[in-house]
C-alpha cells in the first residue's frame, strides 16, 4: 500500500509540474481597456504589481509607460498616408528670402517678400550636418517673419534650409531654398 502512494504522489507531482510548464503567463488587472483610432492600437491596464519601465521622447513630447502588456509579434506600422501631388518646384533664392543680420552675433532674422499660404519648415544644420532647429509654421496668406537665436550656438557657419508646401487647384507647390549663415 505504501509503495502505490509512493507511485500515485510521484506520478500527481509529475503531472503538476508538467501542467505548470505548460501555462502562458497571466496577469490579472484592476482595469483596463483597448482603444482603436485611425489604424492605431492602444492597450492600457491598471493595477499591475510589478515594476514599471518608463520612457520619454527626444522632445519631451509624451512619456510612455510599458508593463505587462506587450504588441503582438507582427510587425507594426503606422497607417499609410497619400503622398502629396507636387504641381510646381520653385528654388528659394534671395529675391523672396531676407535673412539679416549675416553675419550675425546672436540673432538671425528670416523674412520673406511675398505672402505666402500653407506650411513652412525652417531646418538648420551645423556645420556637421546635424539639425540643431527646426520649426514647422502654417501660414495663412501672411509673409514669414522668424528670429532665430544662435546665442547658445558655437561660432561658425550653419546652413538654413527652407521649404514651403503650399496648396494648389491641382496639388501641392512646393518651394525650396538653401542659405549660409556666419554666426560670430
Amino acid at each position: 500500500m505504501k509503495l502505490v502512494n509512493t507511485y500515485f504522489f510521484t506520478l500527481l507531482l509529475l503531472l503538476a509540474s508538467v501542467y505548470g510548464l505548460s501555462q502562458m503567463p497571466q496577469v490579472i488587472n484592476a482595469s483596463g481597456g483597448t482603444s482603436k483610432t485611425q489604424g492605431y492600437t492602444l492597450q492600457w491596464s491598471i493595477g499591475e504589481l510589478s515594476l514599471i519601465n518608463e520612457m520619454d521622447a527626444p522632445d519631451s513630447g509624451y512619456i510612455l509607460t510599458n508593463g505587462f502588456i506587450q504588441p503582438p509579434d507582427t510587425l507594426v506600422s503606422a497607417p499609410k498616408q497619400p503622398a502629396p501631388v507636387f504641381t510646381n518646384s520653385i528654388q528659394l533664392n534671395s529675391s523672396s528670402i531676407q535673412l539679416f543680420p549675416n553675419p550675425t552675433q546672436d540673432f538671425v532674422v528670416i523674412q520673406s517678400l511675398r505672402r505666402i499660404e500653407g506650411k513652412v519648415s525652417l531646418l538648420l544644420y551645423n556645420d556637421a550636418g546635424r539639425v540643431i532647429y527646426q520649426r514647422e509654421i502654417l501660414l495663412h496668406g501672411s509673409a514669414l517673419f522668424e528670429k532665430i537665436n544662435l546665442k547658445r550656438f558655437p561660432n561658425g557657419i550653419y546652413i538654413l534650409y527652407i521649404k514651403t508646401m503650399s496648396p494648389s487647384n491641382d496639388g501641392y507647390d512646393f518651394q525650396s531654398g538653401t542659405f549660409k549663415i556666419i554666426k560670430m
